[in-house]
């Protein structure tokens, strides 16, 4: 597929664009990242949009997996600047390529989350996150960073409907 940029109306300023060009463009940092599973090593890819918009890409038992997160992009990077230094980090991060490793960071806490919660409700992973998010009110304010990150982690195993494998059910028919 391709998508049409226009510059002004005339034919010489039109030109091809292919999706996968226009994705690079507005990737601003890819990284690799390692993170335990269950307890297994994994390798996760992250990719920071231009708008701070994360993807975090990684395999779970054979299944691909894909966590995208727009909590902090454009309006929430304030909020998510201010709690991610009042949990222990360096405020010395001012500078873009400072933002885009503590998203990095951000994004290996949220695998982290994700590994905790795999260690300690194994296949009940998914219904846990639905849990947290729906019926879980700690209206506290310490480790407030830490919760920011666990809602985050939750939304992304509802939303990709992560299974912690393992289950074998009989269809009901």
């Amino acid at each position: 597929m391709h998508i049409y940029i226009f510059g002004a109306m005339r034919a010489s300023n039109m030109h091809w664009v292919s999706e996968e060009d226009l994705a690079l463009q507005q990737t601003i940092l890819q990284e690799r990242i390692l993170a335990r599973l269950d307890g297994i090593a994994t390798v996760a890819n992250v990719t920071i949009e231009r708008s701070k918009a994360a993807n975090i890409t990684f395999a779970y038992l054979s299944k691909v997996y894909s966590f995208v997160i727009t909590k902090w992009s454009c309006g929430g990077l304030a909020r998510f600047l201010d709690l991610f230094y009042a949990d222990h980090r360096d405020p010395a991060f001012s500078d873009a390529m400072e933002v885009q490793r503590a998203i990095v960071q951000a994004c290996t806490d949220i695998m982290a989350v994700l590994d905790r919660i795999l260690r300690t409700h194994g296949t009940a992973t998914l219904a846990y996150a639905v849990w947290y998010l729906d019926d879980y009110r700690d209206m506290g304010t310490t480790n407030a960073y830490k919760k920011y990150i666990a809602r985050i982690a939750c939304k992304c195993i509802v939303q990709v409907s992560f299974t912690a494998g393992g289950v074998i059910y009989d269809a009901i028919e």
